[in-house]
């Protein structure tokens, strides 16, 4: 849809997503930096999914983006995920290194950003299916 239409929300929106829950971004991708941090799992940053890279990702990148990529709204989206996603191999990389009381500490601005992602889709989502 060009930006002269009425987007709606085709009812296809991004996967797992019902507008006021807060799903993972990826399926155990929270859990897995969780593991980390403790101590019970390694991985390497290069393994860290990048936003193109995620379930989310691709459907932002297709289907999102030619619905919906005309709305200021949906573009911050894309700034949130793709801060998530630097976030969370930042998190990674300080759990390799030891450093777990500082990755404990960016776990905040992860779940922060991460918040501000999913405020950001309620928003899309409620301008869209009026």
């Amino acid at each position: 849809m060009g930006p002269n239409t009425s987007a709606r929300w085709s009812g296809n929106g991004p996967p797992s997503y019902r507008r006021g829950q807060k799903p993972p971004l990826a399926p155990g991708a929270r859990p897995a930096r969780i593991r980390v941090i403790e101590g019970h799992e390694q991985l390497e940053t290069t393994k860290v999914a990048n936003h193109h890279q995620c379930v989310f990702g691709q459907w932002y990148d297709a289907q999102g983006h030619s619905e919906l990529g005309h709305l200021p709204a949906f573009r911050e989206i894309g700034a949130h995920h793709e801060r998530v996603h630097a976030l969370a191999k930042e998190i990674v990389g300080l759990a390799n290194q030891g450093r777990i009381d500082d990755a404990k500490r960016l776990m905040g601005d992860f779940e922060a950003c991460r918040g501000r992602l999913f405020e950001t889709l309620d928003r899309v989502y409620r301008d869209n299916t009026r």
